[in-house]
């Protein structure tokens, strides 16, 4: 039974949103061991993820089997929606176009990026600080849109 994507027709195949790497053993520019970290929406809400045998994981009481390969962490300016939501609560937008840095987390590792977005439908470019080019390692990500002003990665156990 063919895949969704495979059943479009060749037009209106979407277009690649990240630049990938072709490598069978991808390794990130500069990077540091990591076993877990949090990733810091606000003071309210933080996500950790954790280390296992098969990738990224975000440490659940009750674990949802989501698995990443690649974690990429992106703090991006935000505006709130003219509406709220069924709670009555303001909808932040998060505005992907433009530049900034982040960080990429791969094979127990994590690097220091930055990143660039020509258009809300662009497609994600990633370097390394000084300019260089970092591809996506193949497979699953886990991408995390983090508020500018109260978002971060805190690092946990090194790995």
């Amino acid at each position: 039974m063919p895949t969704a994507l495979q059943a479009l027709p060749a037009a209106d195949t979407p277009p690649a949103y990240f630049e990938w790497d072709d490598a069978t053993r991808p390794r990130l520019p500069q990077s540091r061991p990591l076993g877990s970290f949090d990733l810091v929406f606000s003071p309210y809400q933080t996500t950790t993820m954790v280390r296992t045998d098969r990738g990224w994981t975000r440490d659940l009481a009750e674990p949802d089997g989501f698995v990443a390969r690649t974690v990429i962490a992106l703090p991006v300016d935000q505006v709130l929606a003219d509406y709220v939501d069924p709670g009555g609560y303001d909808v932040p937008i998060a505005l992907t176009e433009g530049r900034g840095s982040g960080w990429m987390a791969h094979g127990g590792r994590v690097s220091d990026i930055r990143w660039t977005k020509k258009s809300a439908d662009g497609r994600w470019r990633f370097s390394t600080p000084e300019g260089d080019p970092v591809p996506v390692p193949p497979g699953r990500v886990y991408l995390a849109l983090l508020p500018s002003t109260t978002g971060s990665l805190v690092p946990g156990a090194a790995g």
